[in-house]
């Protein structure tokens, strides 16, 4: 899946590490990860020296506008067409993500 910062990101790499999916509506709503980045898996990872990697539906390009907009630090994935929500049970009927967190835990 590709995102911002610009690359991409397979959950693969992530392996033996805390992971933290933070799925949300849509850049620049009220529910976007810029005010999630609050959320305690948010503090969780970030006192782990990680971020969470937020999806939406929205494309890269809109990706690029909020991650500047909000200075964030953490990757914004583009779940374009949902398929990651719908594997994670997590997509609407809109098409687009329901705010939900997944913690992944290395050893389970």
């Amino acid at each position: 899946m590709n995102g911002v910062p610009k690359g991409a990101y397979h959950l693969a790499d992530q392996r033996g590490k805390v992971v933290v999916l933070a799925f949300y509506p849509g850049d620049f709503t009220p529910s976007a990860c810029g005010s999630s980045s609050t959320t305690r898996p948010a503090r969780e990872a970030r006192r782990n020296r990680r971020g969470p990697l937020a999806l939406s539906t929205d494309d890269l390009e809109l990706h690029e506008r909020m991650a500047k907009s909000y200075a964030l630090s953490f990757p914004l994935l583009a779940d374009e067409g949902g398929k990651v929500a719908a594997e994670y049970g997590v997509r609407s009927l809109l098409g687009t993500a329901r705010r939900s967190i997944f913690i992944i835990d290395p050893q389970e």
